[in-house]
């Protein structure tokens, strides 16, 4: 996501990895998340390479900024 590379993410036997996704990376269009099935891969892969913007509002946003405000204005 950093890079702006398309990424294919395979789940895991729990749910950490699908749940880091949903909470942070659900917005952006160059990740898939799979659950292991190759028809399904061949598909997520297919699908983010076709990308040709690729966006990640997350990594657009500065998670500091309200806290470097704060300090700064006391």
């Amino acid at each position: 996501a950093v890079t702006g590379t398309p990424c294919v993410v395979f789940g895991s036997f729990n749910q950490k990895i699908r749940e880091y996704y949903n909470t942070f990376f659900a917005d952006c269009n160059g990740i898939v998340v799979v659950d292991g099935q190759m028809e399904a891969v061949y598909d997520a892969v297919k699908q983010v390479l076709a990308i040709e913007d690729i966006r990640c509002p997350i990594l657009e946003q500065n998670p500091h900024a309200g806290i470097r405000s704060a300090l700064l204005d006391k």
